[in-house]
């Protein structure tokens, strides 16, 4: 209900061109940022001064159901942050059969929720995290690939700096591992290890993402965010135009900015890496070129902050989701 209100306001606002009121824009610049801060902050210290700092790690998979999701998950379960107070929701997005048992077994044994969506030939990561989106009720939210490894403190950092300033957009640094990483990664899942993140960095090499929001976000990278669940209901989620892959993750990111969170880097304490995959893995499709053309051009001419219509995150009639825990 919240989240609906802010949204309805913030549509109203959206009847001037986008040139505008978008974050360079004047009217957003000199009036839209400051009164759209000034009424979040209000709505969180109204609605949630007394709830607990719960957080839930969203996750979305389509055909890459291996030890890359193992420890992406062990991770997220050995941080410093208590458990108690992290909900992981992984997205069965259509997977094959084979794949959809397997991850039940792994979400049973990582104490994560699943939400099984049938049907899904074409793989929407935007349309996947909107369908977990619908279903959080935690206070915080944080977007999460499969492949990835943290640093145990990282939900811990996020949090603090969340508590500090409401209205910070959590960002972080992402360290790529090589592909020499590969096997002992997979071995750490057969001998049921937890890989140590901090001497795994000193293999990785740093991904820079190009925020251009101020030298001190220059190596955070926008894959992966941190911010109230509010927010991303308030702006109608990740927009489900873009198919296949490329630009949802910097689109969400450039509409949370133009929305007028604050982007913040805790890279000096926490970071995270990417386990290394072939590019496009598990990914089965046609004329990829021109899908990834289609998702730039759309993205550099859109430049408004709520996207997508009120059945956001949700499927037709034919086609079931059941959830598990």
């Amino acid at each position: 209900m919240i989240a609906t209100t802010l949204s309805e306001r913030l549509t109203d606002s959206q009847l001037l061109p986008w040139r505008a009121r978008h974050l360079g824009g004047p009217v957003n610049t000199l009036f839209g940022v400051h009164l759209r801060r000034q009424r979040l902050l209000y709505e969180i210290k109204k609605n949630y001064a007394d709830k607990p700092n719960d957080i839930t790690v969203m996750v979305g998979i389509k055909n890459r159901v291996n030890y890359r999701l193992e420890n992406s998950l062990k991770s997220l379960r050995s941080q410093s942050y208590p458990e108690r107070l992290i909900t992981i929701l992984v997205v069965d997005y259509g997977n094959e059969i084979e794949d959809s048992i397997k991850l039940k077994k792994i979400c049973t044994r990582y104490n994560a929720k699943l939400l099984t969506v049938n049907n899904r030939n074409v793989w929407n990561k935007s349309h996947c995290f909107n369908i977990a989106i619908k279903n959080t009720s935690t206070k915080y939210l944080m977007t999460n690939d499969a492949d990835m490894i943290y640093s145990s403190n990282y939900i811990e950092e996020a949090v603090n700096a969340l508590k500090k300033n409401p209205l910070n957009l959590i960002l972080g640094e992402m360290r790529d591992l090589p592909c020499e990483m590969a096997l002992p990664l997979k071995k750490h899942v057969e001998n049921n290890t937890l890989p140590n993140a901090e001497i795994l960095t000193q293999q990785a090499k740093l991904r820079k993402s190009h925020t251009q929001t101020g030298k001190e976000n220059e190596n955070a990278h926008i894959s992966i965010l941190i911010t109230y669940t509010l927010f991303f209901k308030t702006i109608h989620g990740y927009d489900e135009f873009y198919e296949y892959w490329g630009l949802e993750d910097n689109d969400m990111y450039r509409r949370f900015y133009y929305f007028g969170l604050k982007p913040h880097n805790i890279s000096n304490k926490a970071f995270y890496l990417h386990q290394w995959h072939e590019k496009f893995e598990g990914l089965k499709h046609d004329n990829l070129k021109q899908k990834i053309k289609r998702n730039r051009d759309y993205y550099y001419n859109n430049h408004s902050i709520i996207r997508n219509k009120d059945s956001w995150g949700e499927l037709p009639m034919d086609e079931t989701t059941s959830t598990s825990q």
